[in-house]
């Protein structure tokens, strides 16, 4: 799998007609489930960070759901912050439940541009997207 994942397209670079195969970064997570089911942490931690974020025309948030009695909800309150260069989510529960770290990615617009910022936005700004679902652009008509 790790092969794979080297040589697997961005779900940018797919076409509109290849939606839903995998990607890159799918295949990087699942490496990431894998080496975390056999408590490969330093690979774990390698894996996971190829899948952040380096685009700087996107801004990613994170939210932490929490899985409980078959019921999905998000977690007010979790923190995101950078510590000695790293990203760290924490968030505080009562439960010991199944928790999803999930992020959304949003277009920065360029105010200055002289387009009305058309195009800047290739995706729904409020769908949440993981390696498994990814958030995919919308067709323009």
């Amino acid at each position: 799998m790790e092969e794979i994942a080297e040589i697997l397209p961005t779900k940018e670079e797919y076409d509109v007609t290849d939606r839903g195969r995998i990607t890159a970064g799918a295949a990087m997570a699942m490496n990431a489930r894998i080496a975390l089911n056999f408590n490969e942490w330093e690979k774990v931690v390698q894996y996971t960070e190829k899948l952040i974020n380096t685009d700087s025309t996107k801004t990613r948030e994170y939210s932490i759901v929490r899985l409980h009695n078959g019921v999905a909800e998000v977690l007010e309150g979790a923190k995101t912050e950078t510590v000695d260069g790293k990203l760290v989510i924490s968030f505080s529960t009562d439960k010991f439940s199944t928790y999803v770290i999930v992020y959304k990615d949003t277009v920065n617009r360029n105010p200055g541009s002289d387009d009305g910022n058309k195009g800047d936005n290739k995706g729904d700004d409020n769908t949440p997207s993981t390696p498994d679902k990814p958030t995919e652009p919308a067709q323009e008509v």
